[in-house]
């Protein structure tokens, strides 16, 4: 299910603000709501967004409503977890739900649904779901993908001369995707995306130790579609590199022809890619904003990313210690949709 929701940001005056012209059609594929540029605030480190969640939790007067591929059973997750049940036993008519993947959320003794017990145990308002209303929603496997059909039509709509960053932790753009970004979209194209060193899989063990190797090779075959439509100069990529990091910033920034400040952006859980369109359930928000102050901070948001990137190239994708493996190769092509 996509439960998309359109931001359209008010105006410092008062009074409403209607999207402009190019994103008037918004308002009739998602819900909308108002607000101010200055009740957006944009959480940049990790640490943040752990404490505000957690602070939030810690404020919450009716209902708090988690959803997550899974929740780790680490010592943060333990105190996220204290933190609700805290406030279970402070509020009683205050109502819990939390959503996980079935199958993430229950390998091993310990995991997610152990780790949540503790809430059930304290509040009968405390619901803790690995599958049931999400089976009768809209998702992929029912053929229904609001949300790409959404962002492709935003991906073709962008002005000519207009500047477009598209940031995945995984790229693995789908072929509707990669022909709109090649052939019909106007707009410039900067990709950010996840060095191997950045991959979350690096190192890892078995098969999943070939997935680094993998999304370089869906990368360099992007690229060579790029060399082949003559579009270097409109299209660029770009690879995050930070020491003990690892990439996973999935959005997009626009900005207006000769701004330099974008307009809007995307924030949400896809990736871009045939495994988020064909088979995952995502969400997407879009903002759409004409505050200054929140466009400033906008800009400031993708340029600490980008700051942190580095060009990718043909030359450094064959490099002997980035050419995937033909194995990798195979399985790519086979399994490109689990991607």
């Amino acid at each position: 299910m996509i439960r998309g929701a359109i931001h359209a940001l008010e105006k410092a005056i008062e009074g409403s603000y209607q999207l402009p012209g190019s994103f008037s059609w918004l308002q009739s594929s998602a819900p909308m709501f108002s607000l101010k540029g200055d009740q957006v605030k944009i959480i940049h480190h990790p640490n943040d967004f752990y404490e505000t969640l957690v602070g939030e939790c810690q404020k919450a007067k009716k209902r708090i409503m988690l959803a997550s591929l899974y929740l780790g059973t680490g010592p943060l997750e333990k105190k996220l977890v204290e933190a609700i049940q805290t406030r279970l036993g402070e509020k009683d008519e205050l109502e819990v739900m939390v959503l996980l993947d079935a199958n993430r959320g229950s390998r091993g003794r310990v995991n997610s649904r152990t780790m949540l017990l503790p809430l059930l145990q304290t509040s009968p308002n405390c619901q803790v779901m690995t599958r049931g209303f999400s089976r009768f929603w809209n998702c992929p496997p029912l053929n229904v993908h609001r949300d790409s059909t959404v962002t492709l039509k935003l991906l073709e709509d962008f002005d000519m001369d207009s500047h477009v960053i598209l940031s995945t932790g995984y790229f693995n753009l789908t072929d509707q995707y990669s022909q709109t970004i090649l052939e019909r979209s106007k707009a410039q194209f900067k990709i950010l995306m996840a060095h191997p060193s950045t991959n979350g899989f690096l190192k890892a063990s078995g098969l999943a130790g070939g997935i680094p190797g993998a999304y370089t090779g869906l990368a360099l075959s992007f690229l060579d579609r790029v060399l082949a439509y003559n579009q270097t100069g409109r299209i660029s990529m770009y690879e995050y590199i930070r020491a003990g990091w690892t990439y996973h910033a999935k959005g997009l920034w626009y900005y207006p022809p000769q701004e330099s400040r974008p307009i809007m952006t995307l924030v949400g859980s896809s990736n871009f890619g045939s495994r988020s369109v064909q088979r995952d359930l995502e969400t997407q928000l879009a903002i759409v904003t004409v505050s200054e102050d929140l466009r400033n901070r906008l800009r400031d948001e993708e340029q600490s990313f980008s700051t942190l990137a580095q060009p990718f190239t043909r030359q450094i994708a064959l490099s002997p210690d980035r050419k995937p493996k033909l194995w990798v190769y195979t399985t790519m092509k086979l399994f490109k949709t689990f991607f």
